[in-house]
C-alpha cells in the first residue's frame, strides 16, 4: 500500500508538473502573439532598408540578399538628415528643460496644498491632456503666425515643454505627496525654512529620479512628434528629423528603401535612450510604489 501511495503520489506530481509545462509554453505562446503586431513593421523596416531594388522587387518579405548600405548614404545626403537631426535635437531638448522647469514648482504646489484649489488646478491639467492636439494646433499657428513667431525651433521647443507639462505635474505630485510627508514640511517650517527652500533643498533632490523620466519621456515624445512640427515648420532647413523622414517620399518620389532608412535613422537616437535609461525610467515611474 504504501508502494502504491508514492507511485501515485508521483504520477500526480508529474501530470501537474506536465500541466504547469504546458501552461507556461500556451502563456509564452499568446504573448509571441501579442508582440508579432509590434515587431512586425521594425521587420519591415530594417529589411527593406538593407535591400537593393531589384531584390525588393522580388522578395519583399524575405531576408535581404545581398545585404546592402546604400540606401543609408542616399537617405542621408538628399533628406539632409544630419541638419534635421540637430534641430530635433534643439527643439525636444528645450521642451525637456520647459517641461521640468514648469512641471516641478507646480507639482510642488499641488502636493503641499491642502486648498479646494489644488483639485480644480489638477481637474484643469487633466482636461487640457486629454484635449486633442489638432483641435488647439491649428488655432495656436493663426496667433503665432501673427506674432510672427512661427518656423522657430526654439519656440517649437517651448510648445513642446508645454505640451508636456501636465504628464509632468501628475507624475512628480503622485511622488511629492508620498515622498515629502506634511511632517516634514511642517518642521522644515519651524526650523525657519520658506516653502521656497523646502522645494529647493528637500524636494528637488530626493526627485531627481522622477524629474529624469519626465525628462526622458518628454524628449522621446518631442522627438517623434510630426503634426506640431509640420504645422509650425515651414523651411526645409528647420525640418526636425520625423518630418524629413515622413516628407521624403514625397520629395523624391516613392523609394520604400529610402524611407525607411530615413525612418531607422530618426529612430535610432530614441532607441538609444532608452536602451541606456531604461532601468532610470523604470525607476522613476515606479519609484515610491513601495511605500
Amino acid at each position: 500500500m504504501t508502494s502504491a501511495a508514492v507511485r501515485l503520489r508521483g504520477s500526480a506530481a508529474g501530470r501537474q508538473g506536465i500541466g504547469r509545462r504546458g501552461r507556461l509554453v500556451l502563456r509564452n505562446l499568446a504573448a509571441l502573439g501579442l508582440c508579432i503586431p509590434f515587431v512586425y513593421p521594425f521587420y519591415f523596416l530594417i529589411i527593406s532598408a538593407l535591400k537593393t531594388s531589384q531584390n525588393y522587387a522580388n522578395n519583399r518579405l524575405g531576408l535581404p540578399h545581398p545585404v546592402v548600405f546604400s540606401q543609408f548614404n542616399s537617405a542621408w545626403r538628399s533628406a539632409s538628415l544630419g541638419q534635421a537631426l540637430l534641430n530635433s535635437a534643439i527643439a525636444a531638448g528645450i521642451g525637456a528643460v520647459v517641461t521640468v522647469v514648469l512641471s516641478a514648482p507646480a507639482a510642488d504646489w499641488c502636493a503641499r496644498s491642502k486648498s479646494r484649489t489644488k483639485s480644480v488646478v489638477l481637474g484643469t491639467v487633466a482636461c487640457m491632456w486629454m484635449i486633442p492636439t489638432i483641435i488647439w494646433v491649428i488655432p495656436m499657428f493663426v496667433e503665432l503666425s501673427r506674432a510672427h513667431l512661427t518656423d522657430n525651433l526654439l519656440v517649437l521647443g517651448f510648445i513642446y515643454g508645454v505640451t508636456n507639462t501636465p504628464l509632468g505635474v501628475y507624475l512628480l505630485y503622485a511622488y511629492l505627496a508620498d515622498a515629502v510627508s506634511p511632517d516634514i514640511r511642517e518642521a522644515a517650517i519651524v526650523a525657519g525654512a520658506k516653502p521656497r527652500h523646502v522645494f529647493i533643498r528637500i524636494c528637488l533632490p530626493i526627485a531627481v529620479p522622477v524629474l529624469s523620466t519626465i525628462a526622458a519621456l518628454a524628449f522621446v515624445w518631442a522627438w517623434g512628434d510630426v503634426l506640431i512640427a509640420a504645422v509650425l515648420l515651414q523651411s526645409q532647413s528647420k525640418w526636425t528629423v520625423t518630418l524629413a523622414a515622413t516628407s521624403f517620399v514625397s520629395r523624391y518620389g516613392i523609394s520604400i528603401q529610402q524611407e525607411a532608412a530615413a525612418a531607422i535613422i530618426s529612430m535610432l537616437p530614441m532607441i538609444v535612450i532608452f536602451a541606456i535609461g531604461q532601468r532610470g525610467i523604470i525607476k522613476g515611474l515606479t519609484v515610491g510604489s513601495g511605500r
